[in-house]
């Protein structure tokens, strides 16, 4: 694997289409865009050659910050890597920062799983050694994607609520979730 650093023009990189991340806080980016206008950026973003610019395989977060710092140009190590690896590398990047919600790591390892040929994988034990995560964790989040969307669970109920009502049945399930949400909503609107 061939790797190169080089200080690339910001309007020359180009978001990851498969970050698995949804959202950026603005107040975190702020922070960062403040902290980056101090010591400028310590780790370079890791982009790959996309056409006649690049594309972010990991620090997206880093590359809106220094947009909002105003900084031209920013540190990067270019990685030549395919198509197929991207969304991989990416989720890898962001489960080691753990800062990616439940839904969001349930969408990346569903799609990883659901397009498990792409990447040469066959079990849900070689996606978890791959993704440096227990086979567990992986199963919960593929069955908890398929419980959501089959059911429309909504965003704001974890993972761990959804694999706690594992076994019972659908309508059992749906029924306690629910019950759960409708507390969450009564918490929030007391406080």
């Amino acid at each position: 694997m061939t790797m190169k650093l080089k200080m690339i023009p910001v309007g020359e990189i180009r978001p990851n289409p498969f970050q698995p991340r949804e959202s950026f806080e603005k107040e975190s980016l702020r922070e960062l865009a403040d902290s980056i206008k101090d010591a400028n950026i310590i780790q370079p973003l890791i982009v790959r050659s996309h056409g006649f610019n690049y594309q972010i395989i990991a620090g997206e977060r880093r590359w809106r910050a220094a947009q909002m710092a105003g900084l031209k140009k920013v540190p990067c190590i270019i990685r030549e890597i395919e198509q197929e690896r991207v969304l991989l590398e990416s989720l890898i990047e962001n489960l080691h920062r753990k800062d990616l919600n439940d839904v969001e790591r349930e969408n990346a390892i569903y799609e990883i799983w659901d397009r498990r040929d792409d990447f040469g994988i066959q079990t849900k034990a070689e996606l978890a050694r791959k993704l440096g995560i227990r086979e567990g964790k992986v199963q919960d989040d593929i069955e908890a994607w398929k419980f959501r969307h089959e059911e429309g669970v909504p965003k704001g109920i974890s993972t761990d609520v959804i694999r706690s009502t594992r076994g019972l049945e659908p309508e059992e399930r749906k029924s306690i979730i629910n019950k759960f949400s409708n507390g969450m909503r009564f918490v929030s609107s007391y406080h």
